[in-house]
């Protein structure tokens, strides 16, 4: 990966005659990073789960007490 603002850069790396694929983000200890140094992508990951999770609690909350749905907004949801 490339750190720049523009795309204009195209280099090839090769380690012992082995190309280097170039990526535009990565997961790099649980956050997503893209060549942009932008939060976008991470957003969109974040919203995509959390969205997610949000469904899981509409479905159960006619099923289990307040308690045990602030258990599982705690684990699943505000840890993110």
């Amino acid at each position: 990966m490339l750190f720049s603002n523009t795309s204009k850069y195209d280099i090839n790396i090769e380690i012992n005659d082995t190309k280097i694929k170039r990526v535009t983000q990565d997961k790099f200890l649980g956050v997503l990073i893209d060549e942009k140094l932008t939060w976008a992508a991470h957003k969109v990951a974040i919203a995509k789960k959390v969205s997610s999770y949000c469904g899981v609690l509409f479905r159960a909350r006619h099923i289990l007490n307040l308690p045990s749905l602030k258990t599982l907004y705690y684990s699943f949801i505000q840890s993110h």
